[in-house]
């Protein structure tokens, strides 16, 4: 069994030499019983500011080599509930960086599902993270599904009206991401539904763009379901 005042000691070693991220993909690969206790030393040093995960991470480029983008990439995720978010623009740059990094696999927006875990432990963060989302919508858009999702459990309301006003965003991404949100969202009434439907239908009316128009195409059904039992 390691030792974890030994791992730590040469975790901070391999930063101080530059081999980081070199250090801790061997480790894993070699120790992959002992995943649990790197992934808890690394929180430990990183919240007691020893280190930054986040600034390490950063530097992780997907290109061939002798270190695995992907085995070295989860080490973060399944470290992501565990860690301090002190810096907040910084932490989402480098989990974006990572993101972009793996490209169009389907796996690339895995790393959000622990960061959705995460919001859903600390409200605080959550208010975080959507102030500098609404500071900057067009560079976070990645985080507008987690955000939403996890603010609209104990505040549907506020962050449905949020959702909303994303509709008539000049960024296309960013309308499509919402429209796409209107259809997953647990509504707590029929009326904020038919809102939402509604509101949907007058998009499919005026838009052009082809993947948000994919977006309402099936909710349309719905809409016409919730219309019938209206009547």
């Amino acid at each position: 069994m390691t030792n974890q005042a030994d791992l730590s000691s040469k975790i901070l070693e391999s930063k101080n030499n530059g081999l980081f991220l070199e250090y801790i993909y061997d480790f894993y690969l070699k120790n992959f019983d002992e995943k649990q206790e790197l992934f808890s030393t690394l929180a430990e040093l990183h919240n007691s500011e020893k280190i930054d995960l986040f600034g390490e991470f950063i530097q992780l480029k997907n290109e061939s080599g002798n270190r695995d983008f992907w085995m070295t990439r989860f080490i973060l995720e399944d470290t992501l509930t565990m860690i301090d978010f002190k810096h907040i623009p910084d932490s989402l740059e480098c989990i974006e960086h990572l993101i972009k990094e793996a490209g169009t696999d389907m796996a690339s927006h895995s790393i959000l599902v622990k960061f959705q875990q995460k919001l859903e432990s600390d409200e605080n963060l959550l208010e975080q993270v959507l102030e500098v989302f609404q500071k900057q919508p067009e560079l976070y858009k990645d985080f507008l599904g987690s955000i939403i999702t996890v603010g609209a459990k104990t505040d549907f309301d506020r962050f449905f009206e949020l959702n909303f006003k994303l509709l008539d965003s000049s960024d296309n991404e960013i309308k499509c991401r919402a429209t796409y949100l209107l259809g997953q969202l647990n509504y707590p009434d029929e009326a904020t539904m038919i809102t939402s439907l509604e509101k949907l239908r007058l998009l499919g009316e005026i838009e052009s763009d082809d993947t948000i128009l994919a977006n309402i195409t099936p909710l349309s059904t719905l809409l016409e379901g919730v219309e019938t039992k209206k009547a």
